[in-house]
């Protein structure tokens, strides 16, 4: 066999260009430690500078995908699931992938937990609502190591406006076809590019109002207390007088060809009194009542709800935070009426504005 001597100047060649990245690798590996304050040797070689190497750890995680809401089988099916996404970082903040998260809930009202699906970062996990009421608390959470986790409340509507995504409050008040109206010229322009008011212009002076229904509410009748309808508006008293000039915001059920089917509560703004009830357009101005609701010069929430029944029942009015509270006329189940928003006012003057300017609605059922 004939024996070739190696080319000596080649092996040279190579080993030098070993020489030089194993000099770089143990550079980046000094870098490395360096940066994460891990204390080394300069005549430590590269093999016990690797074993120094800090592990990456899941130490933060983020969920990505809740939603303000969640329907069972409401109006807005944009809210009926969300898909839930979790990020997890490492103590460098770097994102980490095929780390195992686990999503949960728990009504917040039980306090039990219940497991809805364990996927890996980037995945995500679809998940739907069981009801159209309570509030919920999704948590995500690293399987390995609970203690890093993040959590998120949602509550469940039957459905709720203003929310995102152009679900604005013109999809649940039919502005178009007022049930009654007096005195006034309706311009809901705005409204229909997503505000949260319509307004009124008086076309003589005295009295005005303007009756509009909602749309896509929850059954009422033949249902229990736990269906609930929630108008809410921003109230402000005022110092005018009542008999010079009163101003109301609200709502309740109403029907124009048969009043039995009504149950109407006004909220006053910017008058020296809070409240005026009916159960038709009839309000006497000087029967307010007066229960605190209000305050003056402060913005305050107040709200109408009105419950599902069997046979008839109240609307109800309530202050910030649900108190004070007081009701409306009783509405019989044989003449049931429409659950409206209204504006009325009394004492105004021609092309005088009153803008019927809505906080929110939203509805609950079992």
């Amino acid at each position: 066999m004939t024996y070739n001597p190696p080319d000596l100047s080649e092996v040279l060649t190579n080993e030098q260009e070993m020489n030089t990245r194993l000099t770089s690798c143990k550079s980046q590996l000094q870098s490395i430690l360096t940066k994460e304050g891990i204390e080394y040797t300069s005549d430590e070689g590269i093999i016990p500078l690797i074993r120094k190497l800090p592990y990456p750890t899941p130490t933060s995680i983020t969920l990505y995908g809740t939603k303000e809401f969640l329907t069972k089988n409401g109006p807005q099916t944009y809210n009926q699931s969300m898909d839930l996404r979790p990020t997890v970082r490492d103590q460098n903040g770097k994102s980490m992938n095929n780390i195992s998260v686990t999503i949960r809930r728990k009504d917040l009202n039980s306090g039990e937990w219940t497991t809805l699906g364990t996927i890996t970062t980037g995945q995500r996990l679809r998940v739907t609502p069981d009801s159209n009421t309570g509030n919920y608390r999704y948590e995500a959470y690293v399987t390995s190591n609970s203690k890093v986790s993040i959590s998120y409340d949602v509550p469940n509507y039957y459905m709720y406006y203003p929310a995102m995504y152009t679900q604005y409050l013109l999809n649940v008040v039919d502005y178009a076809n007022p049930i009654d109206s007096s005195n006034c010229r309706i311009v809901s322009e705005d409204f229909t590019l997503g505000a949260d008011y319509i307004d009124l212009y008086a076309q003589n002076a005295g009295q005005m109002y303007a009756i509009f229904p909602l749309k896509y509410y929850p059954q009422l009748l033949g249902v229990d207390s736990n269906t609930k309808i929630n108008i809410g508006f921003d109230i402000t008293r005022g110092d005018v007088p009542i008999a010079t000039k009163a101003v109301g915001l609200g709502g309740g059920m109403y029907d124009k060809e048969d009043s039995y089917g009504g149950s109407l509560g006004l909220f006053l703004d910017a008058s020296d009194g809070d409240t005026l009830t009916s159960r038709d357009t009839f309000f006497i101005a000087e029967w307010a009542s007066d229960n605190g609701f209000t305050e003056t010069g402060v913005k305050k929430e107040c709200y109408i709800q009105i419950e599902g029944t069997n046979n008839g029942g109240y609307a109800y009015m309530y202050g910030e935070g649900g108190s004070p509270s007081d009701y409306t006329p009783y509405w019989y189940g044989d003449s049931i009426g429409t659950p409206v928003v209204l504006a009325w006012a009394n004492n105004v003057s021609a092309n005088e504005k009153v803008r019927l300017k809505i906080k929110y609605i939203n509805a609950v059922t079992p």
